[in-house]
């Protein structure tokens, strides 16, 4: 849709005439009204922190389902008008509409759990979950709740049977979603590596100053067990692995010098710890969702947490990993081995 006929929509819904017998809409002094409204209410949201990253996460999961497998369509769902029969009471409409690749029809309310509240059973009114599942009912889909628990980095997708009533609202707590969590069925995958994950650099005329490394970067690459990857693309991805954060393992810097003592060679080794290597020698390194997520919030959010902006296309990386199935797949020179997520086992 263009800006064009988008504003025409903002226009309908911030015109207050709307239902009286005013003059043409092409009015100077209606158009200023709108304007004017619109910039109360823009005031009124850009001064609440909390609403600032609730918008910032809707549009985080919108992004993260359209590049996961599974998912065919990703449709905002609680936007424009829409009219029901209210015989059996109130609707609301959840954030977005997803059909997966089987053509399911699921409704999806994304809620942000922010890190202050990280300790905390989160909390879902009970209206606001009967009108939703109402909803559902009446368009013939599942309900589903998206919780983004900031503090770690972490997507869950519950039932709301999962939820415990608590007097007038439903609690949730990090556990409990975690074992009930079917992010699954979009396309989430738990990567796997062989370790150890080795960045090797080889530079010219290396040398330290201050306790700073000095040189020319000539050449460079990524390795995965044994397997050396120079594949641009390939090396970025398993660059992108190294540097999340990976609780258990640890990093060593091996430098190699010239006879003039010299850098000419540095590599740096990750390594998991040896009971978090399976038999089949591989280590978990992150959820797809996770490292989806993470990119994302580099993009849009200060390092202190200030949001910069709601949306961000991910790179060419990011949407290359994002694109497999699931299985045993190969790709960046080394198996991943996708797992599904805890409800699937």
């Amino acid at each position: 849709m263009s800006i064009g006929i988008e504003s025409l929509s903002v226009f309908e819904q911030f015109d207050s005439t709307n239902d009286q017998a005013v003059g043409l809409i092409t009015d100077p002094i209606r158009r200023e009204s709108v304007l004017n409204r619109l910039s109360a209410g823009m005031d009124e949201s850009l001064a609440q922190e909390a609403r600032l990253h609730g918008w910032r996460v809707q549009a985080l999961f919108e992004a993260m389902a359209t590049h996961l497998r599974h998912v065919s369509i990703v449709k905002q769902e609680d936007v424009g008008s829409y009219h029901f029969d209210d015989i059996n009471g109130s609707v609301k409409p959840p954030d977005f509409r997803i059909v997966t690749d089987k053509r399911e029809q699921l409704l999806v309310e994304v809620k942000n759990v922010a890190p202050k509240y990280k300790e905390k059973s989160q909390k879902i009114r009970a209206s606001d979950l009967d009108q939703e599942k109402r909803y559902a009912d009446l368009t013939s889909s599942r309900l589903l709740y998206a919780h983004y628990w900031s503090h770690i980095n972490i997507w869950t997708l519950i039932d709301p049977a999962v939820l415990q009533r608590e007097g007038r609202d439903y609690a949730l707590d990090f556990p409990t979603a975690m074992k009930a969590n079917e992010l699954f069925i979009l396309g989430d995958l738990l990567i796997s590596l062989r370790p150890p994950i080795t960045a090797t650099f080889v530079v010219d005329g290396g040398q330290f100053l201050n306790g700073i490394a000095q040189a020319t970067l000539t050449d460079w690459w990524m390795s995965s067990g044994d397997q050396v990857i120079r594949n641009e693309l390939e090396r970025t991805i398993l660059w992108k692995f190294y540097s999340l954060h990976k609780p258990g393992w640890t990093t060593d810097c091996k430098v190699e010098n010239d006879t003039m003592g010299r850098i000419r060679e540095a590599r740096l080794v990750q390594t998991p710890l040896e009971s978090q290597v399976c038999d089949r020698g591989f280590a978990q390194v992150a959820w797809l969702s996770r490292i989806f997520s993470a990119a994302y919030n580099e993009a849009t959010i200060t390092s202190d947490g200030q949001v910069k902006k709601f949306r961000h296309q991910p790179e060419g990386w990011l949407s290359a990993i994002m694109a497999h199935d699931l299985g045993e797949i190969e790709f960046a020179g080394t198996r991943l081995r996708p797992s599904l997520g805890p409800a699937a086992r």
